[in-house]
């Protein structure tokens, strides 16, 4: 049985935390000129005070987010959720420095990209050991799955977190923090087109397709027999042919 682990609510409502939480989410030139992190660092001791106090009792705010576009460095339009910084910005941080030691020890040994010290050239090393240890794993996919964090039911979340922490009143914080989104019917159409697309090009890509009769190759060059007795004994020697279609022994090595 998975050992639960207790307590969480009171090491995330640590001032130490809170004040390393409030260093974490004002790293950046840009973060330090927004007017609300200017309001917050006036007397940014009272407000650790007034947010110690509001994880304790669970009492917050009305959490509300606005929605923005932005344009990433490769020209992709991201849909964002902007909240406030007080205190949500701040909790986000808050709450990943207690458990994103306790979760990262349930991942597997090939998760990377989103743990420290896991980039992708520590996925690209995990991927070439595999392929030298296993030769016989030759086909391989890739994929994205597009919405992917909004996709994911927070009802799922919460039973995943049941399951390793026995804290209830840090569930019901992160009910309250982070557990109050809906992805909408859009994003629910957007993974159903995307899961249908793929089972699609899985079957072509990966399985033998039994439905479909074989066809001719097409600007392939015609293979007569005088090449292929010629070339045949030295191919084999690396075994790229099969039997010698000329007959007869092979010759010596």
């Amino acid at each position: 049985m998975t050992k639960k682990v207790g307590h969480i609510l009171e090491r995330i409502a640590d001032k130490d935390n809170l004040r390393l939480a409030v260093k974490n989410s004002q790293r950046g030139g840009k973060a330090k000129r927004r007017k609300q992190i200017r309001d917050f660092n006036e007397d940014s001791e009272k407000n650790i005070d007034i947010l110690h106090e509001m994880i304790l009792n669970l009492d917050f705010p009305e959490h509300y987010s606005r929605k923005l576009t932005r344009k990433a460095d490769k020209g992709k339009i991201r849909k964002l959720d902007d909240e406030d910084y007080m205190p949500w910005k701040i909790m986000s941080h808050a709450i990943m420095q207690v458990i994103e030691p306790i979760v990262n020890k349930m991942m597997i040994a090939d998760t990377s990209c989103c743990i420290p010290g896991r980039g992708c050239l520590y996925g690209v090393k995990r991927v070439k050991r595999l392929l030298r240890r296993n030769p016989e794993y030759t086909w391989f996919t890739q994929s994205d799955c597009k919405k992917y964090y909004q996709s994911i039911s927070p009802e799922y979340m919460e039973r995943v977190l049941r399951h390793k922490f026995k804290d209830k009143k840090f569930i019901r914080l992160m009910n309250i923090c982070v557990f109050d989104y809906y992805g909408g019917d859009e994003i629910e159409e957007t993974i159903e087109n995307e899961r249908t697309k793929k089972e699609r090009s899985a079957n072509w890509r990966i399985h033998k397709r039994v439905d479909r009769e074989s066809q001719p190759q097409r600007d392939r060059p015609h293979n007569d027999g005088g090449v292929s007795r010629q070339v045949a004994p030295e191919l084999r020697r690396h075994g790229d042919v099969g039997p010698d279609e000329a007959g007869g022994p092979l010759p010596a090595e």
